[in-house]
């Protein structure tokens, strides 16, 4: 696609390519943020979330081997999950007193940190 700028000539639009495309898997507990997360994360060129079939996800070695063999990070709760390239979300966080349920907006900052972390890590 070509821009024509002020002066008149055509310039062509470059492309945003990023060495590191981070691939994202969702685990089971995560359904629900991850429909509301998907949309948002879709339009990061430099995050690729990976579609796995449900029946993957009821097992955590069989979706840690479907991670393993796309080369993704998985999303998920359980800090005693079977795979060492993860993303351990919380489910509950201590505040005023008391524990509350995280709402989709924290856990996205979250996981936006996590993401950073993991780049800063592959870019040096």
């Amino acid at each position: 696609m070509s821009l024509k700028s002020f002066s008149g000539r055509r310039q062509q639009k470059k492309n945003f390519t990023s060495p590191l495309k981070i691939k994202l898997i969702f685990d089971l507990s995560l359904q629900g943020f991850f429909k509301w997360v998907r949309a948002r994360l879709s339009k990061i060129p430099w995050i690729e979330i990976i579609d796995c079939p449900l029946e993957y996800k009821k097992a955590d070695l069989i979706l840690a081997r479907f991670a393993f063999i796309n080369d993704a990070y998985i999303v998920t709760t359980d800090r005693k999950f079977p795979y060492e390239k993860r993303i351990i979300l919380p489910m509950r966080v201590y505040t005023n007193g008391k524990f509350v349920s995280v709402k989709y907006e924290k856990l996205y900052v979250i996981l936006m940190k996590e993401i950073a972390k993991i780049r800063k890590l592959h870019q040096h």
